[in-house]
């Protein structure tokens, strides 16, 4: 076993064993044998945030990307707390690092995604959002491909352009397919078949669910509206 297996097993030891403060003392503890081990100042990290002490757990990250700036979890992790504290743009420049680091990583993807929709830069949102789906299509990546199309209806909203509309609706299609069961999706597409004027699909879509049309007649809109 290698140094690098062998402290891996010691910090999933310790992680297993013990109270957040005990967790945190042997962690501090391997780690001043080992202060260039990334993964022991993850670990860290991880602890001192599951006790809410934000300053060490980010003192312990970036202490891990001095080692290693190309590590794409160190980034992705610095995002989501740069995120917390509402620092957007300097959460966007780790998780750009995070996905030029891992051309895979979905998460880091949809996390850009999420930010750029918040931003209403509904084309950046896009771009990211497409990208995360283009990894991964399946329902683990659900609400990924349900803010995609969020994102081609608020693009409807400013253009006017009827193609938004038609990919929206396909790509509700598309998430319908992978969860049938999901209420979110089934009211956001039969809406949208209802904006499209595909009425007869609407209608369909929701008795074939719930036995009956869900109709608000006071607002003469979808209860879920997009």
């Amino acid at each position: 076993m290698n140094k690098r297996s062998n402290l891996l097993n010691k910090i999933s030891k310790i992680i297993s064993e013990g109270e957040p403060e005990k967790i945190i003392e042997k962690l501090i503890s391997l780690e001043q044998e080992n202060p260039k081990d990334v993964p022991i100042k993850q670990a860290l990290s991880n602890q001192y945030i599951g006790i809410g002490d934000n300053a060490n757990a980010r003192k312990y990250l970036e202490e891990a990307l001095q080692i290693e700036p190309n590590n794409y979890a160190t980034n992705f992790n610095l995002g989501e707390m740069y995120l917390s504290f509402n620092r957007e743009d300097e959460a966007i420049k780790f998780f750009l690092d995070s996905v030029k680091s891992k051309k895979d990583l979905f998460i880091g993807f949809n996390a850009l995604g999420k930010i750029f929709y918040k931003k209403r830069q509904y084309n950046k949102a896009l771009y990211y959002y497409r990208k995360s789906i283009e990894i991964n299509k399946e329902k683990s990546n659900i609400i990924a491909i349900k803010q995609y199309g969020i994102c081609l209806y608020q693009e409807f909203l400013s253009t006017k352009n009827i193609i938004n509309l038609k990919e929206c609706i396909k790509i509700y299609e598309f998430a319908f397919n992978l969860d049938k069961n999901n209420y979110d999706i089934i009211m956001r597409l039969s809406a949208l078949y209802h904006k499209a004027g595909r009425k007869n699909e609407a209608v369909a879509i929701s008795r074939k669910i719930f036995g009956v049309f869900i109709f608000d007649t006071s607002k003469n809109t979808l209860k879920i509206s997009l």
